[in-house]
C-alpha cells in the first residue's frame, strides 16, 4: 500500500472534535491530494503566529536555580 494512501486511511481516526468536523468539511475540496490537506490542515490549526510562539519558549527555555 502506497504511504499516501495509508495517509488518507488513517488520518481521520487520529482527529477529535473542531478538527474532525473540518476534516469532513474540506475532504473533498482536496480534490484527493494529500499535500492540499495537509497545508490547509496546518494552516487552519497550527498557524504560523502560534508556532513561532512555541518555538520562541522553547529556544528560550532556561533552568532556574533549584
Amino acid at each position: 500500500m502506497a504511504d499516501e494512501t495509508l495517509r488518507w486511511k488513517v488520518f481521520p481516526f487520529s482527529l477529535t472534535g473542531r478538527a474532525k468536523k473540518w476534516y469532513n468539511r474540506h475532504v473533498g475540496n482536496s480534490q484527493g491530494h494529500w499535500d492540499i490537506l495537509q497545508n490547509e490542515f496546518c494552516i487552519k490549526f497550527f498557524p504560523v503566529e502560534k508556532v513561532a510562539k512555541l518555538w520562541f519558549e522553547i529556544i528560550g527555555f532556561k533552568q532556574l536555580d533549584k
